[in-house]
């Protein structure tokens, strides 16, 4: 087993597809190479991408209802929006990370993330800044985009949390990019922030390579 949070296992499916389940050490035990499995659900998390398979013997009832929970909220990164509260549930590719800078006595860095339907910049804090790598297939649970320095950054923040699910496999665009879209409040709703030009299509702080 796996001394980290999540614990990954693949499953060998009837056509030869492999497929990955993630659970706590503390909810179950996982085994690997075990074929013909009797499938309870297939989820799909984007672009008819299969990357999550819960099966009968892996995972309890009450797992498996968790995790239809959440992912049944996972927004692409295309649809966030500017806020004022921890709502965001989403999941990205860490593609690239600047340098560690303090804030105060906070350690900070600004990192470029992204997944198949957009790019944003995200901002870690602390031992995020150290724990996460260009690669990481990170999850992001109650996390808020909002103005940090006057720079418009997705992070964690105080209330959500951040953890390393997968590296590598996961498909991505790098535009548009939510952080370098300028926004206003919806005149008919002030709470609402809406898109009102873009200011680039890829980051100003990473930009794509010619």
């Amino acid at each position: 087993m796996h001394s980290v949070a999540t614990v990954y296992a693949k499953f060998q499916l009837e056509d030869n597809a492999a497929a990955m389940i993630h659970c706590s050490p503390s909810d179950v035990t996982i085994g690997e190479n075990r074929p013909q499995q009797k499938l309870l659900v297939l989820l799909v998390f984007s672009s008819e991408k299969l990357l999550l398979v819960l099966s009968t013997s892996s995972c309890p009832k009450f797992l498996v209802i968790s995790m239809l929970r959440f992912i049944s909220k996972m927004l692409p990164l295309k649809d966030i929006a500017p806020a004022a509260q921890n709502n965001i549930d989403t999941q990205f590719i860490l593609l690239e990370k600047g340098m560690v800078k303090l804030e105060g006595q906070v350690k900070t860095c600004l990192a470029l993330v992204a997944d198949e339907t957009a790019a944003a910049h995200f901002q870690l804090w602390g031992d995020e800044c150290d724990a996460f790598n260009p690669g990481d297939i990170l999850c992001l649970s109650k996390g808020i985009f909002s103005y940090n320095r006057n720079s418009l950054v997705l992070r964690a923040g105080k209330k959500g949390s951040i953890q390393k699910v997968g590296e590598f496999t996961m498909a991505y665009a790098e535009t548009p990019n939510m952080s370098e879209i300028k926004w206003a409040p919806n005149p008919n709703n002030p709470r609402i922030y809406v898109q009102e030009a873009m200011i680039s299509p890829y980051s100003r702080v990473f930009p794509p390579i010619k």
